[in-house]
């Protein structure tokens, strides 16, 4: 796990994202965490096997500094930060769609064991309140980040068989209504690939909520 994030908690002085004084914030100011902000979409990419999405708001320059810092840095506390800004957007969905469960979408088990200690997107789940399930394992597979591929069909071949369900939770799923959760929709195979392993078993309708999306 970085060690980096220490450094950053016990001698930060300035903002990580804007420069300035912290004041009594630490790494990362209030006006800078307030600065991101709910501009929704919804259904505007045609994503296979899936049913529908949503996301919070756009990833930009000063997000992905800020999801960086979690993702690479171990800054799991940025992680609740975003859980209680996405919260009550995440809950409106909720009651919308009235889902059997909410699943988070599983962190690669390299980056939790070795480099982080913890899953960004579940600690931004637990942060909202919401009861989830972890329906689904992700595979110890090498293969490069989802970030390095070049193009949509290197990401569904980099995601394609890196995820599997847990066989206690398969009887459950016949004609459920699945909402799957994660940190970032870019092109949407991850989803695709999850939509069509939970419809293979018979979930009848999986919807996604992403907390950002790019510009």
């Amino acid at each position: 796990m970085p060690k980096r994030w220490i450094e950053r908690l016990l001698f930060a002085e300035t903002c990580a994202l804007c420069g300035e004084p912290l004041g009594a914030s630490s790494v990362v100011c209030d006006r800078c965490l307030l600065s991101i902000h709910s501009q929704p979409e919804e259904d505007l990419l045609s994503i296979p096997y899936l049913d529908g999405y949503k996301t919070f708001t756009r990833y930009g320059g000063r997000e992905k500094r800020l999801l960086h810092l979690v993702k690479f840095e171990g800054l799991k506390h940025l992680a609740r930060e975003l859980g209680r800004l996405i919260s009550s957007h995440l809950r409106a969905y909720v009651e919308r769609l009235s889902p059997s469960a909410v699943v988070p979408v599983p962190t690669n088990p390299f980056r939790y064991w070795f480099l982080r200690g913890f899953d960004p997107v579940e600690e931004m789940l637990k942060e909202t309140g919401i009861p989830y399930q972890r329906l689904i394992k992700r595979r110890w597979l090498w293969r490069k980040p989802l970030s390095k591929a070049k193009g949509v069909d290197e990401r569904r071949r980099l995601v394609r068989g890196a995820f599997t369900l847990k066989e206690k939770y398969i009887p459950r799923l016949s004609r459920a209504r699945i909402l799957l959760f994660d940190d970032v929709l870019t092109s949407g195979a991850t989803a695709s690939e999850l939509a069509y392993i939970l419809k293979s078993v018979g979930v009848e309708e999986v919807y996604l909520f992403a907390v950002f999306r790019p510009r």
